[in-house]
């Protein structure tokens, strides 16, 4: 009887120390996951914003999902890559003359569900003279239905 308590006993720790250190596993594997995923979004909207400074209106629509819904004083929609290029030409020409660059000053991911994401961003504007133009908040949603990470809703808040 002596032997087999302390046999039940060993075999109980080794189930609970398989317990813990696959739970310890399977929390880090999520933390890991959590993290290359906000990596990623990351990537595409600094992708975005490399985009936009250069006025690069291809790179920008490829970075888009479309219908893209754009809301700023009034909501637009773009259906079509055409309609996302366009919507850009006329939202760049609408800025300064000077305007020559923005730094993205405060970023935030967060998971609004499974597949989507949200970015709070605030971002300043300058001019060629590294004058400040605006600055402004805008938030962006993106998901991954089509493999890489999209922006297909962004709202601006522009001072």
């Amino acid at each position: 009887l002596l032997k087999v308590i302390p046999m039940k006993l060993k075999f109980l720790l080794l189930i609970l120390s398989l317990f813990f250190s696959t739970s310890v596993l399977a929390d880090h594997h999520a933390k890991t996951s959590a993290s290359s995923e906000v990596d990623a979004i990351t990537t595409a909207y600094d992708l975005y914003v490399k985009h936009f400074i250069e006025s690069d209106y291809e790179g920008i629509a490829s970075v888009m999902q479309l219908p893209l819904v754009q809301k700023a004083d009034k909501t637009l929609i773009a259906v079509t890559k055409e309609e996302v290029i366009d919507l850009y030409k006329v939202l760049k020409a609408n800025i300064r003359p000077d305007y020559k660059y923005s730094t993205v000053d405060k970023i935030k991911v967060s998971k609004v569900i499974e597949s989507i994401y949200s970015i709070d961003a605030y971002v300043t504007r300058y001019s060629d003279k590294d004058e400040v133009i605006s600055k402004g908040q805008a938030v962006y949603f993106l998901n991954n239905d089509e493999g890489e990470w999209k922006i297909f809703y962004m709202q601006f808040f522009i001072k």
